[in-house]
């Protein structure tokens, strides 16, 4: 469920990592989707998993022992039907190199964390959608 002020909130989150660059296990697409989580909700909704890796590799065993990426999403969130997105929400978009990224709704935009700066990915963009 969403807390209240919660946009206020994001809008903040996103700002203050506007600049914050890209790292495996701190700041990654998972990492950032889930402090985004814990923004909008105040659950943290990848405690489980949180400094269980520090590298790709690391990540790509944890993600794989999950069913991959979107099924690790599945088990934690609800789906949303696409262009039924709200800001909160978590996306599944494709980064700059073109590969699949977790990312933050925020209305026209998708927000994510990129190699130097955070990327903001067109909403049209985003291929799967769950409700935080």
């Amino acid at each position: 469920m969403k807390q209240p002020g919660y946009i206020e909130a994001l809008l903040l989150f996103v700002a203050e990592r506007r600049l914050t660059p890209y790292a495996w296990g701190t700041n990654d697409c998972v990492i950032y989707a889930a402090d985004a989580a814990v923004v909008v909700t105040g659950v943290d909704p990848l405690g489980d998993l949180r400094g269980t890796w520090a590298t790709e590799a690391e990540a790509m065993a944890v993600l794989a022992a999950e069913g991959g990426l979107v099924a690790a999403m599945d088990a934690r969130f609800s789906r949303v039907r696409r262009n039924f997105e709200q800001r909160g929400d978590l996306a599944l978009v494709r980064d700059a190199d073109g590969q699949p990224s977790l990312a933050v709704c925020m209305g026209a935009y998708a927000s994510a964390p990129g190699e130097t700066e955070g990327l903001l990915v067109p909403a049209n963009q985003i291929r799967l959608a769950w409700e935080t």
